[in-house]
């Protein structure tokens, strides 16, 4: 389980134990989270852009940014398509 905070603090929590494993630090707004279904990597969204977490290594990159877009949410709806909005 992940979640995220405002400050851009992103958690990583054992589910079952529910204790923080893992901490990564984006330093900016976090408006959605998801994990990949290809492998144990978090996709997210902040402002214009969705960026990835490599879980296996902390690794923070961005993948995408929609200029003059605001991104709210993001989904996987199956295992080819993600959905942003």
């Amino acid at each position: 389980m992940a979640t995220s905070n405002s400050d851009g603090t992103i958690h990583l929590f054992d589910q079952n134990t529910g204790l923080c494993i893992k901490k990564y630090q984006a330093d900016i707004y976090i408006s959605s989270i998801v994990f990949s279904p290809y492998n144990n990597d978090l996709l997210f969204s902040c402002g214009s852009a969705i960026n990835r977490v490599e879980t296996d290594n902390g690794t923070l990159s961005t993948l995408v940014e929609l200029k003059d877009l605001f991104i709210d949410e993001i989904q996987f709806i199956n295992e080819n398509k993600l959905l942003v909005n």
